[in-house]
């Protein structure tokens, strides 16, 4: 197998098959999908589908790629009944290895080495970019409403508040297009003076990714996208919630009176740890 330089075309990731751990699920989606488009419009190949759960399970292995590993997958996926084109999986599975790992050299064979030391950027920016397209494909549902950061002595329920402030927190979940949770984005209303207000804070986390962290600033965008969109969705759910709880407000009994939806620029944070370059 020939290594070239890293692509600066982009290689599409297709989520039906991304992650996927188990083989016959694999294996049954290829034989349904010889030719399959995603939510965006990429198309896809049986044999790049073979081709991309090689290269995934050859980069979990982490022991470097050459065609004897990559071989090793599809001969499993060829056993499982899938049916794909083995020349154009390799090939696909080399455009990956182009595009989402380093190149080291070759050794007195002959043959391109692959070593893990300096591949981790790379091979995180893999994971970012399909966790991208994740978000971009997202189906967003509104799961939970809590109050938040409410004083000791009223933190059981009950009727009536003196905070001058009420907090609520709204919890949505994502959903990618196999219908899989794999996040939860959080975002942060207050009541103030009889007035709802959105805050410019968003908060976030990933089933699969706890400590991920985009160094890019491009998932803190595709967030900040979704959680402008919901402003109007956070707003009428607290207004719901506070008429159907009956709260009374300011202990006077204060209505709520108008609603207003920030426009500044959100701040979104999220407890990371892993500096990822895309």
């Amino acid at each position: 197998m020939r290594y070239t330089n890293l692509t600066t075309a982009k290689t599409p990731i297709c989520l039906a098959i991304y992650g996927c751990s188990s083989l016959e699920k694999v294996s049954d989606f290829i034989n349904k999908n010889q030719s399959y488009t995603d939510a965006i419009g990429a198309h896809f190949t049986s044999g790049q589908l073979a081709g991309q759960y090689a290269f995934e399970q050859v980069k979990l292995d982490r022991k470097g790629y050459d065609t004897r590993r990559l071989q090793k997958y599809l001969s499993f996926l060829a056993d499982s009944g899938a049916l794909f084109s083995n020349d154009e999986a390799l090939a696909h599975a080399d455009e990956l290895i182009n595009q989402f790992t380093a190149d080291f050299g070759h050794d007195e064979d002959g043959d391109a080495t692959f070593r893990i030391k300096a591949q981790s950027f790379r091979l995180k920016k893999y994971d970012c970019q399909a966790l991208w397209e994740r978000v971009r494909q997202a189906t967003v549902v509104l799961s939970n409403i809590s109050r938040e950061n409410l004083q000791e002595e009223f933190e059981e329920e009950q009727d009536t508040f003196n905070d001058e402030i009420l907090d609520f927190r709204l919890s949505f979940k994502l959903y990618d297009p196999q219908q899989e949770e794999f996040a939860t984005l959080f975002q942060y209303v207050t009541i103030d003076e009889g007035r709802i207000l959105v805050e410019d804070f968003v908060d976030y986390d990933f089933s699969e990714y706890p400590n991920f962290h985009d160094e890019s600033q491009t998932m803190q965008v595709l967030i900040e996208k979704i959680a402008t969109s919901n402003r109007n969705e956070c707003v009428s759910t607290v207004y719901r919630y506070v008429v159907e709880q009956g709260i009374k407000l300011s202990g006077n009994n204060t209505p709520l009176t108008s609603f207003s939806v920030e426009t500044e620029p959100f701040w979104s944070y999220n407890t990371a740890q892993v500096a990822v370059k895309p």
